[in-house]
């Protein structure tokens, strides 16, 4: 098996993870990435949990929470500090059973040029009555890709943009350094989807 390369040192970006609970026991995470220049966590999280709103969550079952959220700063020896997450931001809306093994997909378009740059985002927990033959219906997607773009936008305002960052790979020949680049867009895409390596050809 070839060695996993770790997270780059960037002292002035957090890695931030939504920790999953829904109905039945199941749990699911996200991670992403925000910079900033606050070396306090608990700062950088009130800036999130502000700039979180009911409707990015509303493709999900009612069931599905996000119970908290782990941030940790890259600096290579911060620890990690988990926040409740409260509030109705935090919860799926829709009233009908969750999706096993689907979820939203969204790609996180950064400002450098290149597919490999890209990022993506699984929601899971999304709710049989926002989808029909395996996409989401328009009704349901329309405002949730207005509000992902709204917390893109909000987090940036507050100085604290999302990030797509790359470990880079020094076994590679030549090596390859790591990378970071805002997020300048993200859409949500009408297709649901898995982590599988073969659905890439789905989703631009």
């Amino acid at each position: 098996m070839a060695p996993v390369n770790p997270l780059p040192i960037m002292p002035d970006v957090w890695q931030v993870v939504w920790n999953w609970s829904a109905t039945g026991g199941q749990i699911a995470n996200n991670v992403y990435y925000v910079q900033s220049a606050s070396t306090s966590a608990a700062t950088v999280f009130a800036t999130l949990d502000g700039a979180q709103t009911v409707a990015m969550l509303g493709l999900q079952s009612e069931g599905a929470v996000v119970s908290t959220v782990t941030l940790t700063r890259l600096d290579g020896s911060s620890p990690s500090t988990d926040f409740a997450a409260t509030g109705p931001q935090w919860a799926g809306t829709s009233p009908a059973d969750w999706i096993p093994q689907a979820s939203a997909v969204i790609t996180k378009t950064p400002s450098v040029r290149g597919r490999g740059r890209k990022g993506r985002f699984f929601l899971p927990f999304v709710s049989e009555a926002v989808t029909t033959n395996g996409s989401l219906i328009t009704a349901a997607l329309t405002p949730t890709q207005a509000a992902w773009s709204a917390y893109l936008g909000a987090l940036a305002g507050a100085t604290t943009p999302m990030l797509v960052i790359g470990v880079g790979d020094a076994q590679r020949v030549p090596p390859r350094p790591p990378f970071r680049s805002q997020v300048t867009a993200l859409t949500l895409h009408q297709s649901l989807g898995t982590q599988r390596k073969r659905q890439q050809r789905l989703y631009a």
